[in-house]
């Protein structure tokens, strides 16, 4: 499956029939769903995109930020911090980047492996 995922109606419906998933199927389905209604497969916006997947986009924009990639270094914690605050409002859930920041973020050390 080639292309931009958001020109590819495939992948929703070959996760369709997988009846266990239930809730957990909302990640795949609506990580890419912005607050602000900006997003896709459907331009969810605010508390109709479900909880887990503004969740996870959360913890994968800063999984993505504090680890190295092939093309850039892992930013500091606190540049990813301030990336998060940016988004928001806009990209994500504002209170649950409030939540992330002030109780999981702190735990985490600079690899992103939880502390203690």
């Amino acid at each position: 499956m080639g292309g931009d995922a958001r020109s590819t109606p495939a992948w929703p419906a070959m996760l369709g029939p997988i009846e266990a998933g239930g809730p957990a199927l909302d990640i795949p389905l609506c990580h890419h769903e912005r607050w602000d209604g900006t997003g896709y497969p459907r331009g969810l916006a605010g508390e109709a995109i479900p909880l887990a997947a503004r969740a996870f986009a959360a913890v994968d924009i800063w999984d993505a930020l504090t680890h190295a990639r092939p093309y850039r270094r892992a930013w500091p914690p606190e540049q990813a911090r301030s990336h998060l605050r940016s988004l928001a409002g806009s990209h994500l859930d504002p209170g649950v980047v409030a939540m992330f920041l002030d109780e999981a973020a702190p735990a985490l050390n600079e690899s992103g492996v939880p502390l203690g």
